[in-house]
């Protein structure tokens, strides 16, 4: 994450007939259509492979906002809700965490 940004960590397993990407492209479609219109990008989209614990995700998404309110403006967009739930219909299971720049530590 950039200084001073917020951010949304997305955890989710995708099912087996799920399309190469279940949560769409950010300005063109999908979950993540309507990200740049709250100021939002993807940062990271990647495969996960768990070590240790019950989750079993395979995926994780790291969007990025200038703000939290900005984030949550986003998860909140009723056309954001809608296409959540289009892309559900592909995962297992899907976690939302919102990292605010005060949990965020430099090193």
């Amino acid at each position: 994450l950039n200084a001073g940004a917020a951010g949304l960590v997305v955890l989710y397993r995708v099912d087996e007939a799920a399309p190469a990407d279940p949560l769409g492209e950010p300005g063109a479609s999908g979950w993540l259509k309507l990200l740049p219109d709250h100021g939002g990008r993807l940062a990271w989209n990647a495969a996960v492979d768990p070590i240790r614990g019950e989750d079993d995700w395979n995926r994780v998404a790291l969007l990025q906002f200038p703000d939290a309110l900005s984030a949550q403006r986003w998860f909140e967009d009723p056309a954001t809700v809608t296409e959540r739930a289009i892309a559900a219909r592909y995962l297992d299971d899907m976690t939302v965490l919102l990292v605010e720049p005060s949990a965020v530590v430099s090193r």
